[in-house]
């Protein structure tokens, strides 16, 4: 591993800086870290006298170590680490007894006055007949070897000592390997006896200069490197260099810090505030587990590992146990005291956090425990200050709690998988896809009194959700919304999963066999009323939206599939040639094609650019929700034609790898510097995915952000576990996800649902109706109020679904280029009910016809079931159940499906939802019209039907 490159790291004002790019850099770090090793001036340091130029000029082979002697050696790494620690105890307890609270002690405030006066630069050299790095705080040495000595290649300042002693500093023992011809440097005198007493073949050469045992102002630690099969040490006082080392060269050992140098902090651009994190033992499986894009809700230690804390790292590179200082975690083996964590997010004040933390494991083989994530609030983030974690009162204590953040109110939301209305029998909720568990929603807790409301009913799952600078809860919602695939399979005689539908959600319900689904259409081509149907699948990920109450949950500012996900999406009617798979370019702005398998995962808002929204355009499946980082335009009232989704890392290329590697978790700082996940894995495989750290990115070719060199410099971590049949164990750096800024934020104002608009208040008014009481029936009856104004008008993107629309007898809506005209005459509803079960736990939700016995309607005979009429005016409206997910669809006079709403969507009690058209209009419908603003006469004929109703 010779090499005659030298080093890409030049010393600038605050230390080591990089001056290279990020590939050269890799190259070059990976050659000249092949050995390294120390030389110095004379004992006293300084201008003192050279060291041996003979046996530096004549070292040359390495010779191997032997295990005997790397264990010695081992063993001194740690006598130095212990008695370092010793110091930095000592130095807590005199701030501790010396200190104002929440004051800092500089345990070293002498030593740093000190040397100031005497601080010497240390010189490096590379050795290309060794391969060792050479240390010299001798400006006429570093000339000698410059003009005498041309295999030593010369790097500048490393690094700063001190010349000469003085309070609160200690000498830095030098040693001369002569097997090697290597210096070693150690400030623990227990280490200098240990090598003095078993290492003959170091020779004790005096005191190099001097440092400090503990950290302190005006000190910066220095790292210590071990190469084990050569017997190197190499130091480095560059936090950069030293991540790069740990992360990227693995055959050096990190031996933790060697003593303390005068220095500054080396800053990474933009990180100005701590970042929380957390970190996991390593995971590949991609299947309902903790990096899955869904179904990651879950606890037991074959989904989710055990072995992992949460840290804050400062802006001067130190990091923190949080958990650890806390009392929960443990090394090695993990037990009853075992934790996992995820997830956590900091309060509007920026001086405490919320995060889902699993306690406990199997102690023994083949035990099967029930483990829960739970959600806890961690308070002392800032240095020098106590650390506290509590578990949040009042929140379900049987299911699984995750996700979780600050409401405007400071009330706790979280999504979790407990049952929309608590039953027990219900558990788990099983999503549309794969039959598998998952969480039903977003929850909002009240911890002081503990009440509990579901936000949402997400039938399939909604992922990491947050609140937007408008006050929006933005999230990612996955409607797969399709028909029962594993009853598809068992009717078609392959898997028996043992599907059955029940009668209904109550406990003991009868089992009515398999019976047929009736909403959306069948998975499969088949035909229909209007001849040829496309079977219907869908498995999108999209970006939603909901008011902290619940209200007015939409995709983000209504945007669709045909701005989002617009190639292939698939006609319902294939004998219809007016419709089509792909929607019109002239109706969207975005230009990036967003897979129908997949779509945008962890979303952020930008502080720095508000309703501005990064996230993680991934696969469903088999790449640990990675993929590379997209940005889009979300902010409140953005059209939807004009949201457009760009690059800001590159793209996956044609086989799905990308260049430079894969992220996650995207941080986007309110300096607007951008930080993420980053795994160097190219390929869209989990099982190579093995390495996850956060990085800072920076601008590289094209304009495309890349990733910098880590964070942290890793975490490293040995653990052992039993999953339970199986016992596991890892040793490495461990994963680092989901990072947020500590920073104070600006609280957005509590947003409501809109005022009722002039057509509907109108009609109110007219039928002297109090809103206000009606709104009090709809809260006390657990309802809602649905209305839609024309639902022949349509959006002239969405050709994908009959548009060219007529009630009989009453308005129409007709595109200029003609073609079939569908008649619409009843408005079905469909609730979720829980009633799909097979031979595993939990029940699927399935499409019913909504059957809630208080949403009293007029009569509707000549419609199908669960239906209302359209009226003349193309209006609807409804009564239906709050806190369920609904869908719906119109239909002919006889029953037939026409146009399908194809997602669910739920509803408050009390709420008044208003759609001015089936699918809104962005821009113009497909006749060219704006929105409707007729006065709904559906509405009319409900409230007079609603005054006649008990109250």
């Amino acid at each position: 591993m010779a090499s005659v490159t030298p080093s890409f790291f030049g010393r600038g004002a605050s230390g080591w800086v990089r001056k290279a790019p990020a590939a050269v850099l890799a190259f070059a770090a990976l050659a000249l870290l092949s050995a390294c090793g120390g030389g110095s001036s004379g004992a006293s340091g300084g201008e003192g006298k050279a060291a041996d130029a003979t046996s530096i000029a004549t070292a040359s082979a390495v010779v191997p170590v032997d295990e005997r002697t790397a264990a010695l050696q081992a063993e001194g790494a740690r006598l130095n680490t212990v008695e370092l620690e010793a110091a930095e105890a000592i130095a807590s307890t005199v701030s501790s007894a010396k200190a104002p609270p929440k004051a800092s002690f500089n345990a070293t405030s002498k030593a740093t006055s000190k040397a100031v006066a005497g601080v010497v630069p240390v010189y490096r050299f590379f050795n290309t007949r060794t391969q060792a790095h050479f240390y010299t705080t001798s400006a006429t040495e570093r000339d000698q070897i410059r003009n005498t000595l041309p295999q030593f290649q010369y790097e500048g300042e490393a690094f700063s000592a001190m010349g000469a002693a003085g309070a609160g500093l200690s000498p830095v023992h030098r040693f001369f390997n002569s097997q090697t011809g290597v210096h070693f440097y150690t400030i623990s005198d227990d280490e200098k006896n240990h090598i003095q007493a078993t290492l003959p073949q170091f020779r004790y050469e005096g005191v190099a200069y001097h440092a400090s045992k503990v950290a302190g102002a005006g000190l910066i630690p220095l790292h210590r490197f071990y190469l084990a099969t050569r017997g190197f040490h190499f130091y480095s006082a560059s936090p950069t260099e030293a991540a790069y080392i740990k992360t990227t060269l693995p055959q050096y050992v990190y031996e933790g810090v060697a003593y303390h140098v005068p220095g500054t902090v080396e800053p990474v651009a933009g990180v100005i505030n701590p970042i929380l994190f957390v970190t996991q033992v390593p995971h590949t499986a991609d299947f309902a587990a903790r990096m899955s894009t869904f179904a990651n809700h879950l606890a037991r230690p074959d989904h989710v590992p055990r072995g992992g804390d949460l840290y804050v790292r400062y802006p001067d590179g130190s990091l923190r146990n949080l958990t650890r200082e806390a009392g929960f975690g443990m090394d090695g083996f993990q037990g009853a005291q075992a934790i996992a964590v995820r997830e956590p997010s900091v309060h509007w004040s920026g001086n405490k956090a919320l995060f889902s933390m699993i306690v406990g494991a199997p102690a023994v083989r083949y035990q099967v425990k029930t483990f829960y994530w739970q959600i806890y609030e961690v308070n002392g983030l800032a240095k020098g200050e106590t650390v506290s974690i509590t578990k949040v009162a009042n929140q379900p204590l049987t299911y699984n709690n995750v996700s979780p953040f600050y409401g405007t109110d400071d009330r706790v939301l979280f999504t979790s998988d407990r049952p929309r209305g608590g039953e027990a029998h219900l558990y788990p909720q099983l999503d549309e896809y794969e039959s598998t568990a998952i969480v039903t929603g977003i929850w909002s807790l009240n911890p002081a009194n503990g009440d509990l409301r579901l936000l949402n009913h997400t039938v399939s799952g909604a992922f990491s959700p947050s609140i937007d600078s408008a006050g929006r809860v933005v999230f990612t919602r996955w409607d797969h919304l399709q028909q029962d695939q594993q009853a598809d399979a068992q009717r078609a005689g392959g898997t028996d999963y043992g599907a059955t539908t029940y009668a209904s959600e109550a406990a003991g319900a009868a089992s009515l066999g398999l019976t047929p689904e009736v909403f959306p259409e069948r998975r499969a081509n088949h035909t229909g009323a209007f001849g040829a149907v496309a079977g219907y699948t869908n498995n999108f990920f999209a970006p939603w939206q909901i008011n902290e109450d619940g209200t007015d949950e939409e995709t983000l500012n209504h945007v669709g599939r045909h701005e989002l996900s617009f190639g292939f999406i698939g006609e319902s009617f294939t004998d219809d040639p007016a419709l089509t798979y792909s929607s019109n370019p002239a109706f969207r702005a975005n230009t990036k094609y967003l897979r129908g398998d997949g779509g945008l995962m962890q979303l952020r808002e930008d502080p720095a650019r508000p309703g501005s929204f990064l996230g993680i355009y991934a696969r469903e499946f088999g790449s640990l929700s990675t993929n590379q980082i997209v940005r889009f335009n979300g902010g409140i009232g953005v059209n939807p034609e004009q949201m457009a989704v760009t690059d800001v890392t590159a793209p996956s290329n044609p086989d799905g790898s990308i260049t430079g590697g894969r992220y996650r978790n995207p941080l986007p700082l309110s300096t607007g510097a951008l930080v993420a996940t980053h795994t160097p894995t190219a390929a869209a495989t989990a099982a190579q995915m093995t390495q996850f750290l956060i990085k800072p990115l920076t601008v590289g070719a094209g304009g495309l952000q890349q990733a910098g060199i880590s964070l942290t410099g890793g975490v490293r971590e040995a653990v052992t576990w039993w999953d339970p049949d199986t016992q596991r164990s890892f040793d490495g750096l461990l994963w680092e996800l989901e990072a947020v800024e500590v920073v104070a934020r600006a609280r957005p104002a509590t947003r409501q649902a809109p005022a009722l608009a002039t057509p509907e208040l109108s009609v109110f008014s007219e039928e002297a109706v109090s809103e206000a009481e009606l709104r009090s029936w709809l809260r006390a009856n657990d309802l809602a109020l649905i209305v839609t104004r024309n639902q022949t008008s349509r959006d002239r993107a969405d050709q994908q679904q009959p548009f060219n629309l007529r009630v009989p007898g009453g308005v129409s809506t007709v595109a200029p280029g003609g073609g079939r005209v569908y008649d619409i005459a009843h408005f079905q509803l469909f609730q979720a009910d829980q009633v799909r079960g097979y031979r595993f736990p939990g029940r699927r939700p399935i499409a019913t016809p909504m059957h809630e016995p208080r949403a009293s309607h007029p009569a509707n005979p000549t419609g199908p079931v669960s239906s209302v009429p359209i009226a003349a005016d193309g209006s609807t409206a409804a009564f239906v159940p709050a806190r369920r997910a609904m869908t719906w669809q119109t239909t002919d006079g006889g029953g037939n499906a026409v146009v399908r709403e194809r997602v669910w969507i739920t509803f408050q009690p009390g709420e008044v939802r208003v759609c001015a058209s089936c699918h809104g209009v962005n821009e113009r419908n497909q006749a060219g019209g704006l929105a409707p603003t007729n006065k709904p006469e559906a509405l009319r004929t409900l409230l007079r039907h609603w005054k006649t109703l008990p109250r």
